[in-house]
């Protein structure tokens, strides 16, 4: 059961692909940035770990 969200965390991630081609050049790829939302939720009965 989900009660809420306890923190909320908003992350932009820049990938960056590097790599040989065939020809044996160097080639940098920079697709789009991605923005990801990320939540702590606070879960009745949730396994707390170690004890």
């Amino acid at each position: 059961m989900v009660v809420g969200a306890q923190s909320v965390e908003t992350f932009t991630i820049k990938p960056r692909i590097s790599y040989i081609d065939e020809t044996d050049r160097y080639k940098l790829h920079e697709p789009e940035l991605v923005t990801m939302t990320v939540k702590e939720l606070r879960i009745g009965g949730w396994v707390k770990g170690e004890r």
